[in-house]
């Protein structure tokens, strides 16, 4: 009988448990690669912006120009989403059944791309308050841990777990970078990293204005 392939995902990250049917756990943290620079850089254009005065002489808060180009300068606003894929592979012959898995934590990085925001998509209200209409947050990595791979072999029969099971087992590995591309998330994560995006734009909009303005995120349909 042929290999057969099976795949499921599981423990995708949020912020707060809500007994969800695998563990989710949204973590704030940033790659150490990627995420890590991209960080930095949105760092350094807070800080930035910070030297700068939030309002003018008159007390009035900047031009609408000035938030657009502020707002556009975080250029990539990230979130990572840490979960759990595992992978399968079973193959049966006259002389038994091999089953292989291996179990791999996966680091997927979302993110919101703001260097081309429409001018039009920042509006200011009487009160003071800015809305900004940003992108959806969009799915741009998914980082395997292969070096944290759990592997489980099971043999019956006449089976070797030194062949067959290692045959297998390379296969289950194998497939780990290709199922944590078909990764599927639950509404209620999706809502997360949503959440959490619009806290992250809007605070880094607010210091860029010196902690003087509401802020108000919505995404565009």
């Amino acid at each position: 009988m042929a290999g057969e392939l099976h795949t499921h995902g599981r423990g995708a990250t949020a912020g707060r448990r809500a007994g969800w049917p695998f563990a989710l756990a949204l973590s704030a943290a940033l790659t150490i690669s990627l995420a890590w620079l991209l960080w930095r850089q949105q760092e350094q254009v807070v800080q930035t912006a910070l030297a700068r005065p939030s309002v003018d002489s008159q007390g009035r808060p900047p031009p609408l120009a000035e938030v657009v180009q502020a707002t556009r300068a975080l250029k990539l606003v990230t979130v990572v989403v840490d979960a759990t894929v595992e992978t399968q592979r079973t193959h049966s012959n006259w002389r038994g059944t091999v089953t292989a898995s291996a179990e791999c934590p996966v680091r997927y990085l979302f993110g919101v791309d703001l260097s081309n925001l429409a001018e039009q998509a920042v509006r200011l209200a009487a009160l003071g308050t800015y809305t900004i209409c940003a992108p959806q947050p969009e799915l741009i990595a998914a980082e395997a841990q292969t070096d944290a791979t759990r592997d489980q072999v099971t043999v019956s029969g006449l089976r070797f777990r030194s062949l067959a099971g290692e045959a297998q087992l390379g296969l289950a590995r194998r497939d780990i970078s290709s199922a944590a591309r078909r990764q599927e998330f639950p509404p209620e994560l999706i809502e997360s990293v949503r959440a959490q995006t619009r806290e992250q734009i809007a605070s880094a909009v607010q210091a860029l204005l010196g902690g003087r303005a509401h802020v108000l995120v919505r995404f565009a349909p």
